[in-house]
């Protein structure tokens, strides 16, 4: 449990870090993907804010936090928490994009009688394209995670506007 506040303290300090106006577009991505490397399926929900003040290469870095829940996982539970620093690169007809960050990944075996919990920690790199109009943008992307272990993971979905009114 302390784990978990934790990583939710450093979650909201890196999103609290920086300015985000309000002409900005904001989204929220319902998604889906495959973890190549534990062979599961995986749901999740992530966020895209960009910080227009935060300039790389003339294009404005966003910050992306997202959640992954792995359901099908059997007697266990397991989830992660990820926040990505995110570029877009200029591009025509779609949106290409390159991004770094931290994750925080936590699994609960139940079997029975033994119960076991582990917290992991580390660093991710990745990937993706989006499509679309300004409003509804899908997604695919790559990520590569380093920590305890590697995992490769492919995710894909919908970008949905929530706020703000210009920028990327």
């Amino acid at each position: 449990m302390a784990n978990r506040i934790r990583s939710l303290a450093l979650v909201g300090l890196l999103m609290g870090g920086f300015a985000m106006p309000a002409s900005a577009q904001w989204y929220v991505s319902p998604l889906a993907g495959y973890d190549i490397d534990f062979e599961e399926l995986l749901v999740g929900v992530s966020f895209r804010f960009p910080i227009t003040s935060a300039m790389i290469a003339d294009q404005p870095l966003s910050i992306v936090p997202s959640f992954e829940f792995y359901p099908a996982v059997e007697n266990a539970t397991l989830f992660l928490v990820d926040v990505d620093g995110v570029v877009t690169i200029p591009a025509s007809g779609f949106e290409p994009y390159l991004g770094a960050g931290v994750f925080v990944r936590r699994i609960s075996i139940d079997a029975g009688v033994v119960n076991v919990s582990d917290t992991s920690v580390g660093l991710n790199a990745g990937g993706g394209a989006r499509f679309g109009t300004a409003n509804v943008k899908p997604f695919v992307e790559g990520k590569l995670r380093l920590g305890d272990g590697s995992t490769f993971t492919a995710r894909g979905g919908i970008q949905i506007m929530i706020g703000g009114g210009g920028g990327n």
